[in-house]
């Protein structure tokens, strides 16, 4: 006996579980036209609450973040961080079985450097997310990662004292993502 993965008996009109090619006349789409869009206000209170959830989940890792030390065992600090965000993490993966629009809004969320910026600037009053961005920046400068907003600005600076100009050539030479609304935005790491 056919089980659905949705619960029920039929799969036909799931492009999870099927091809396309095999819906019956009912469930097959002619077009991409008539795929409805999901109403904007079904979806503003996940586009409001995502990125606060994303934002403490990055500051509890950076609170649960401690320079490698030589002599004290860090995975297992590692392992205990790792542990107490389990249901955050689950929350998550649920999420992304909710379907397309889900999927799209965390997509954006995560992939938006100007959520990004914008929540971990270590701006305003907030006590706690000024001390979570010192400790990332002190992070980001011990792995020898920067933004590449940094580097083009270091190589511009490099290119008017007369030195070599390798870093804008490196980071110019580099192929932006394509195909997202938003790509420029995008946080760019380089090594």
């Amino acid at each position: 006996m056919f089980r659905s993965q949705a619960g029920g008996a039929c799969d036909c009109g799931d492009g999870n579980v099927m091809r396309e090619a095999g819906f019956c006349k009912r469930h097959r789409i002619k077009s991409s036209s008539e795929v409805p869009s999901v109403p904007k206000d079904l979806l503003i209170m996940s586009e409001l609450v995502l990125p606060q959830f994303i934002f403490c989940l990055i500051q509890y890792l950076r609170e649960g973040y401690n320079e490698p030390v030589l002599d004290l065992p860090s995975e297992k600090e590692l392992h205990k961080v790792l542990q107490m965000l389990e249901p955050h993490i689950s929350f998550l993966e649920d999420l992304t079985k909710m379907g397309g629009a889900m999927r799209s809004v965390l997509t954006q969320v995560l992939t938006n450097q100007q959520y990004y910026k914008s929540l971990s600037s270590g701006g305003g009053e907030n006590t706690c997310s000024k001390k979570s961005h010192e400790k990332y920046l002190i992070a980001l400068k011990g792995s020898g990662l920067t933004f590449a907003e940094d580097k083009l600005a270091g190589g511009v600076q490099d290119q008017e004292a007369g030195a070599s100009a390798s870093v804008v050539q490196g980071f110019a030479g580099s192929t932006p993502t394509s195909g997202q609304g938003d790509s420029s935005d995008e946080v760019r790491l380089s090594e």
